[in-house]
């Protein structure tokens, strides 16, 4: 009978520490959970939203309005998007100068999180030959969404995307969040 008080005793004190013991630690936020959450707040609103900014762009470039298309850019740097930057505008001035939209399409779109998604066109920069062909080259957008907003931004090589040879593992660190910063 001493024996089964013992136990009792010994069981009733384990599952009180153990109950009223707080997690400290708490769990770190994937990229996965964040993509999650980010993805499961998008209404379709978002995406019509998205592609007609996109669209307006694409527009603007084909009619030869590059000023008007740079004008709608931005880039995303250390966490925050900008305006482009002068060098940037005249690097694209100069890209689309030399390579002009004669026509485009929308290959596709996804989003991931709030800072990182990817909206890719296939741009015809040339007319096409006799037998219908064009060149072509891929021209990425990085939508983000910010307080509500959606922002056009360039997506640079350097940036995660869904079709990136080694993409972003779904366990590593949800990302940081990308702010505005008017100049």
């Amino acid at each position: 009978m001493k024996i089964d008080k013992i136990v009792f005793i010994l069981l009733l004190s384990c599952l009180s520490f153990s109950c009223g013991r707080k997690e400290t630690k708490e769990r770190m936020k994937t990229y996965a959970d964040a993509e999650k959450e980010f993805v499961g707040s998008l209404t379709k609103t978002d995406s019509i939203t998205v592609l007609e900014m996109s669209q307006k762009c694409m527009d603007s470039l084909k009619e030869g309005n590059i000023e008007a298309a740079l004008g709608m850019l931005y880039v995303v740097k250390d966490g925050e998007a900008v305006r482009l930057t002068n060098e940037n505008a005249e690097n694209l001035k100069k890209h689309f100068s030399t390579f002009p939209v004669v026509d485009y399409h929308l290959e596709n779109f996804s989003f991931s999180t709030q800072g990182c998604n990817d909206l890719k066109y296939k741009i015809e920069f040339a007319k096409k030959d006799v037998d219908g062909n064009a060149p072509t080259m891929a021209f990425m957008f990085n939508p983000v969404k910010i307080d509500g907003i959606w922002y056009l931004c360039i997506k640079h090589r350097n940036q995660s995307s869904k079709e990136m040879l080694n993409p972003r593992e779904s366990n590593s660190p949800a990302p940081g969040e990308v702010v505005l910063r008017e100049s």
